[in-house]
């Protein structure tokens, strides 16, 4: 991200000014990159087990509320790792 300056609110937001608080972060705001096979795999993987009918009679029930997105995403880079070793 060279040349991007971050923005005036990160900039006096506590997590930028004190770096104390380096644990305390925005959850809301995740960057993907989408050039990654395994990136694209787990957004995809995560759009799928979030429809409804997955969501109620899979996810939910065998998850117990973890994340389906940081979930995905660790299989897809799992994935992606197999089959780089052939």
């Amino acid at each position: 991200m060279k040349g991007r300056e971050p923005s005036a609110q990160l900039q006096r937001s506590r997590w930028w000014a004190d770096q104390a608080s380096r644990e305390e972060m925005e959850s809301g705001v995740v960057v993907f990159d989408k050039r990654r096979t395994s990136v694209v795999y787990g957004l995809l993987f995560t759009a799928w087990l979030n429809t409804r009918v997955v969501r109620e009679e899979v996810t939910y029930e065998n998850t117990y509320g973890a994340s389906s997105c940081s979930l995905c995403l660790s299989l897809g880079v799992r994935r992606r790792a197999r089959e780089r070793k052939g």
